[in-house]
């Protein structure tokens, strides 16, 4: 009789059925270094997820949060910030959210992976307190780390380790000094102005220029038109031409419909919405108070590496080339003729003696954010950096894991540092 084989290790595990009660969610994480981080991007516009070492994110989603106020959206489908939200109404947000990214869109257990969330660099403490509980206690991520600094993982996808951030994203811009890895105290600025705010302008003083002369039907229908019409336009306005006035035939898609635009309306409209340095709202603005806050030994060293990113750049490729003329132009005629802004007056000799010009980058302006994450991520490891891990945060000592809710738990370092995990990303 042929002898009957004796069942091997693996193949007796094959034959076990692994179910989640048969593994206990109090007991301590280990995860392997093989398992690379998931790195997720929490946009206003949208929401981007992969794994650190990787190029791009793995998914791009159309994002239903956000942490700008509502009067800045003409989209309201958005679960928008609001002071009062609790942290129990941010986990019934985001719960199933990171749920659909992980495990319908990444593919993953996310008990295995570790997770690096480049989070919003406003978001109030109950958004940071209920993403820490969702990731942390209902996903049963193992570790987590919070970047808010978008300079630094820009920097880092640019190859720099100093320079001036300036990220201008659907629904408003930011600017921030950075050197050495580290942001400049008092740099960051913020506005509520981003491409969108552009088109809105341009469609609607086209529009109201048609209805003077009762040309109705060759209106700009929406903010969709209104972008790719721009599009147009700046592909062929070269910084040489923007001061003459060149017609440009367009196709508006919506209508399949001709229509004549003169390269003044599109310049105008960057100008009196991005570069009216009499406006506190203004990109020039921003970005001269960034200035102004830096040491003066560093300004001329970080106006050296400009890392002009977002989606504004991404969309528009032309823009990172006119943006030094236009800036220059709002910079020269209303500083240097108009006294008011004193203030300013001290950046000139830096200004006017620096190439200002856009950093190169091999990736994606859209991406520069999450290209950072991704190789921050990838150089990190477990001890050496702050991050929040879930056998410390549910409190395996005696705690019950709520701790986050009513104070700042103390979460030991590897090198026996005791760091607050509540100043993450702050």
């Amino acid at each position: 009789m042929m002898a009957t084989a004796t069942p091997t290790i693996s193949n007796r595990k094959a034959r076990i059925p692994i179910s989640r009660s048969s593994v206990s969610s109090r007991q301590p994480v280990t995860t392997s270094t093989s398992q690379p981080p998931v790195v997720i991007e929490l946009g206003n516009a949208f929401l981007r997820a992969g794994f650190a070492g990787e190029a791009n994110p793995r998914c791009i989603l159309k994002s239903t949060i956000s942490l700008l106020p509502p009067t800045d959206f003409e989209n309201k489908n958005h679960n928008l910030c609001d002071a009062q939200k609790s942290v129990d109404e941010w986990e019934l947000i985001l719960t199933p959210l990171l749920e659909n990214i992980c495990v319908d869109h990444l593919l993953i257990r996310p008990r295995n992976h570790r997770v690096l969330l480049l989070e919003p660099t406003i978001a109030p403490t109950s958004f940071r307190q209920a993403i820490t509980k969702v990731l942390l206690k209902t996903m049963q991520v193992p570790s987590l780390l919070f970047i808010s600094d978008p300079a630094i993982s820009t920097l880092h996808a640019h190859g720099f380790r100093y320079g001036v951030v300036l990220d201008m994203g659907h629904y408003e811009t930011r600017t921030v000094g950075s050197f050495n890895g580290r942001s400049l105290p008092n740099t960051f600025q913020a506005v509520p102005i981003g491409y969108e705010s552009v088109l809105t302008y341009f469609r609607d003083q086209y529009n109201s220029a048609q209805s003077e002369v009762k040309e109705s039907v060759l209106q700009i229908p929406d903010l969709k038109d209104a972008r790719s019409i721009m599009e147009q336009c700046l592909s062929k306005i070269s910084s040489e031409q923007m001061d003459s006035n060149i017609a440009i035939m367009c196709n508006v898609p919506s209508t399949q419909k001709k229509i004549l635009v003169n390269s003044d309306t599109i310049i105008h409209s960057w100008k009196n919405t991005c570069f009216d340095i009499l406006n506190p709202n203004s990109i020039t603005y921003v970005f001269l108070s960034t200035i102004l806050v830096t040491p003066i030994d560093l300004r001329k060293v970080l106006l050296s590496n400009i890392c002009l990113v977002g989606g504004g750049p991404s969309v528009f490729e032309t823009l990172p080339l006119l943006f030094p003329k236009m800036f220059f132009d709002s910079f020269h005629i209303d500083i240097l003729k108009d006294k008011e802004n004193s203030q300013f007056q001290s950046l000139i000799p830096c200004l006017t003696s620096t190439e200002l010009k856009d950093a190169k980058s091999m990736f994606s302006k859209s991406l520069m954010n999450w290209v950072g994450g991704s190789i921050q991520g990838a150089s990190m490891g477990l001890n050496d950096e702050r991050w929040v891990h879930r056998n410390v945060y549910l409190g395996d000592e005696g705690g019950t894991g709520d701790e986050v809710e009513s104070g700042s738990p103390e979460i030991p370092m590897g090198d026996g540092e005791v760091f607050d995990w509540m100043s993450v990303g702050k």
